[in-house]
């Protein structure tokens, strides 16, 4: 995702997606479904289903049937408030990984390991220009490892831009039952680190006479 973020609060963007594998296949076989005409629609869904609750628009598709290349998706986006902006706090324009655990859950051990999917990689990144007079300073980089799954990301601000880089590799299939506990702890950390929201400050203008 690259975008821009106003001094009100809106979000514009443009989005590139890129799939392989067993999401590749899924989103192939959705798509060859439906008409092209209600690809827009689709891809609105799509886009809120990954935490994204603006609106979607200039919707391109690779045709479902070109399977020689990686399946794309690519659209332009709006937002307004954007992420916590009454606030006056931001974040990166990322989707949720999706092994997120959330501190008050009430999850009880699962019966048999806890499948995580396909071996693999999943990459995020993002460009952001913040508004005009404000200011962020970037969390500390988050490195989380563990034998099943290993997440990173590194988040910074340069001249009013601020960029983002996450990844997550799948290393095993499964959680096994006896690593339950580290599992929710790794998923707590990723929450965590997913929904930080960053302090907006407002720069102090200097005058010249």
């Amino acid at each position: 995702m690259e975008g821009k973020l106003d001094s009100n609060g809106t979000f514009t963007g443009h989005a590139e997606q890129f799939y392989e594998g067993d999401t590749e296949v899924l989103l192939r076989a959705t798509f060859r479904q439906i008409p092209e005409s209600q690809w827009r629609d689709m891809v609105q869904r799509f886009s809120r289903s990954l935490n994204f609750g603006g609106d979607v628009s200039n919707v391109k598709i690779t045709p479902p049937d070109e399977i020689d290349k990686p399946f794309q998706v690519s659209y332009d986006y709006v937002r307004k408030n954007y992420a916590d902006w009454e606030n006056h706090h931001t974040s990166a324009p990322l989707p949720p990984m999706g092994l997120e655990v959330f501190k008050d859950a009430k999850d009880r051990k699962p019966p048999e390991p806890l499948l995580l999917g396909a071996l693999g990689k999943v990459t995020y990144r993002a460009r952001m220009q913040l508004p005009s007079g404000y200011e962020v300073v970037a969390p500390a980089p988050v490195h989380l490892v563990e034998p099943y799954v290993e997440y990173e990301d590194h988040i910074k601000v340069e001249n009013g831009v601020l960029t983002a880089a996450r990844d997550l590799v799948i290393k095993k299939n499964e959680v096994p039952l006896d690593d339950w506990e580290g599992y929710r702890k790794f998923g707590i950390a990723l929450s965590d680190d997913e929904f930080n929201f960053m302090p907006l400050k407002s720069v102090p203008r200097v005058s010249v006479r």
